[in-house]
């Protein structure tokens, strides 16, 4: 695992407009479908689909980079367990600021359930994505969205990106996948002037009761261990919200992307479980 240091750059962000989720990288057996949102796509991908949920996918990299060929892995890992996936390109910061994405995500949202009216969905969110589904899912509760995921998987879910907890003090040097003082400069980009503890960007301010059940997934050497650690003893007395929470003791942040770790095989036999139940 190579580790992402130095100071966080606009300059050096890769634009492949998604590639990952484009199609023709999920041939036979698998059928993948890309649907249209706005100036950016989602891609359906299923095989056989026998899972009760269909999944809505949001993908990490700090609402600034593309999704990466291992989200394709994590991906093909869920339709293996015979769940239908709906992958969103959705659009970068800076290009778009944290409001447009979440806007585009809602869209999103709402062009998902047109498309697939009779389906039941569940969101999975890694990192920063993370942040996204959670916020997703405290809108479309606020709205009474009858549809709304009542089943959620956050695999090292940003929660906080004030990074201000003071436990993480003993994990950000520790972290080899992510460079703690990069992602540190990143959340003030992304906030501006709204502040880094703006829920947009930090859902463990918002407020969490009737969210549904939730499954989560994170490194026992990341930084956003405290964050994790301290969202779920948040939920353990939250009114219609219910968490698992998994930690892999020796892994770093974002571990589910490489699928074929046996702590990851692990989250996904548990994740198949979760929505197959």
């Amino acid at each position: 695992m190579k580790r992402i240091t130095g100071e966080f750059s606009t300059e050096k962000l890769i634009r492949n407009n998604g590639a990952a989720y484009r199609a023709d990288r999920f041939p036979s057996p698998f059928t993948a479908v890309e649907h249209p949102v706005g100036e950016r796509f989602m891609t359906t991908i299923e095989k056989n689909t026998v899972g009760k949920y269909h999944i809505f996918m949001l993908h990490g990299g700090g609402c600034s980079a593309e999704a990466l060929p291992r989200h394709a892995d994590i991906v093909r890992a869920l339709v293996n367990k015979g769940l239908r996936v709906t992958a969103f390109a959705y659009p970068l910061f800076p290009e778009h600021d944290m409001t447009e994405i979440h806007e585009a995500v809602y869209r999103a949202w709402q062009e998902l359930c047109r498309l697939y009216p009779e389906d039941t969905f569940a969101i999975f969110g890694d990192s920063a994505g993370g942040g996204l589904a959670l916020n997703l899912e405290m809108r479309l509760r606020e709205e009474g969205d009858a549809r709304r995921p009542m089943k959620t998987v956050l695999a090292s879910p940003a929660l906080d990106m004030s990074y201000t907890n003071p436990e993480i003090e003993q994990y950000k040097d520790s972290d080899i996948s992510v460079d703690f003082y990069s992602a540190k400069y990143l959340g003030e980009l992304l906030a501006g002037e709204r502040g880094t503890k703006w829920v947009l960007l930090s859902p463990i301010y918002g407020t969490h009761h009737d969210l549904g059940e939730m499954l989560m997934f994170y490194g026992g050497k990341e930084f956003l261990r405290p964050d994790c650690e301290l969202f779920a003893r948040m939920l353990a007395n939250t009114k219609g919200t219910t968490i698992e929470a998994y930690m892999a003791p020796k892994r770093y942040h974002d571990y589910l992307l490489w699928v074929n770790y046996p702590e990851s095989m692990d989250a996904f036999e548990k994740i198949s479980e979760f929505l197959n139940e």
